[in-house]
């Protein structure tokens, strides 16, 4: 893919392609990481990777349920849910 450099503000920079962003699963506000390697710029998504026990394990278990959650879960099954 080939981008131009283009004046932003007092800076400059290069647009990355919608489709590009959508492969890599990025979008504005996103950070990364740029470097400069062999006289290549290389950018990096410097995006977390989240593993579910991780996220599982900050869970505060005694912290009260909010009000729709409670309604949430004593709804009745609507579509194929498993129980």
């Amino acid at each position: 893919m080939e981008s131009s450099i283009r004046k932003i503000g007092n800076s400059e920079g290069a647009i990355i392609p919608a489709s590009l962003l959508q492969k890599l699963h990025l979008m504005a506000g996103d950070k990364v990481s740029i470097e400069e390697i062999n006289g290549k710029i290389v950018i990096s998504s410097t995006k977390p990777k989240y593993r579910l026990e991780d996220l599982v394990a900050k869970c505060d278990e005694s912290a009260p349920m909010s009000q729709e959650l409670k309604e949430w879960d004593r709804s009745e099954p609507v579509g194929n849910e498993v129980w």
